[in-house]
């Protein structure tokens, strides 16, 4: 019998706001994704500002690591502004308040990259779901990351054509970034929200498992209500919303579940006027997710987190 292949050794670069009540869950997701699938090892978590604060990031971050007893996953703070500077949370002295008791580990995010690349040449994926502001860093860190790093999956840009979605803001909130490493030569797979967005949950759905499963459900169910029913809100109730687009677990599903997604070479680029460009005509930097499989990811999604052993 062959051997099975040894679990995908993974970055995970995000923007986390799950735990704050109104606030995008997709972060929260696919870190819960990434610890309940038994293929994948998180070796690390860096933390960017982007949904939230850096701060209140690495925050919610350990929290959410110590629900899902991983609280031995280590969390490194990141940038806390952009490149250029286009959007910066402010601190939440609510997040601090709740979730102050945990800290991050020592070290930047950026050189914390760099050196986990360097010491695996070609093991480490970099899953990268907010603003790409450390992964940027870390490439001006050590040039050669991206001949080392095994890929870079990377959730941005393109507009969602869901009525009621939020704008895309990892490419926008930081789009020199996104330009620096969509240019360096790294081997990068882009799911942008035109995809992404067509794998959604919907309120009643998200009630359900707010009551019932294990608690890391019980959790995100409550969260999810509270994302859906903000995304309603600042429609000003024209537009009452009914479902939130789960963007970044896609990100974490297709390390093991590739089929999920059909993938053409692009020249990728970001902007601030165009979040996005793919064109197959032009010299290709990255394949961009051009269709997905909705039903098959979200099922794998909520079967892979039903599993999970989460403390109350």
């Amino acid at each position: 019998m062959a051997a099975s292949a040894p679990p995908v050794p993974i970055i995970i670069d995000t923007d986390m706001a799950m735990g704050v009540p109104g606030s995008d869950v997709g972060d929260g997701f696919a870190l819960a994704l990434a610890l309940a699938d038994p293929d994948i090892h998180v070796r690390a978590v860096t933390c960017v500002n982007g949904n939230a604060d850096v701060d209140s990031v690495v925050l919610l971050t350990k929290e959410i690591l110590d629900r899902l007893r991983h609280r031995h996953v280590p969390v490194y703070r990141g940038a806390s502004t952009p490149l250029c500077a286009v959007r910066r949370r402010k601190s939440s002295a609510t997040v601090a308040q709740q979730f102050g008791h945990h800290t991050a580990d020592a070290g930047p995010a950026a050189a914390r990259i760099a050196e986990l690349v360097a010491e695996h040449p070609g093991e480490i994926t970099i899953v990268a779901i907010g603003p790409l502001t450390n992964v940027a860093t870390a490439i001006d860190i050590n040039p050669d990351l991206p001949a080392l790093v095994r890929e870079i999956v990377i959730v941005g840009g393109q507009a969602s054509d869901s009525d009621g979605d939020p704008p895309e803001l990892n490419f926008a909130t930081d789009p020199a970034a996104a330009d620096a490493v969509l240019g360096s030569g790294a081997p990068i797979r882009v799911l942008g929200h035109g995809v992404t967005a067509r794998g959604r949950v919907r309120r009643d759905e998200a009630a359900v498992m707010s009551i019932g499963g294990n608690s890391f459900e019980r959790f995100a169910g409550r969260h999810t209500m509270a994302w859906i029913d903000h995304l309603g809100s600042v429609s000003g109730g024209a537009r009452p919303s009914t479902t939130c687009a789960l963007h970044d677990p896609l990100a974490v599903a297709i390390l093991t579940r590739p089929g999920l997604v059909g993938w053409e070479p692009a020249r990728v680029t970001a902007t601030d006027a165009s979040p996005l460009n793919g064109e197959v005509d032009l010299a290709p930097n990255a394949l961009l997710a051009r269709d997905l499989d909705a039903p098959g990811y979200l099922a794998h999604l909520f079967a892979a987190i039903g599993k999970l052993d989460a403390k109350d």
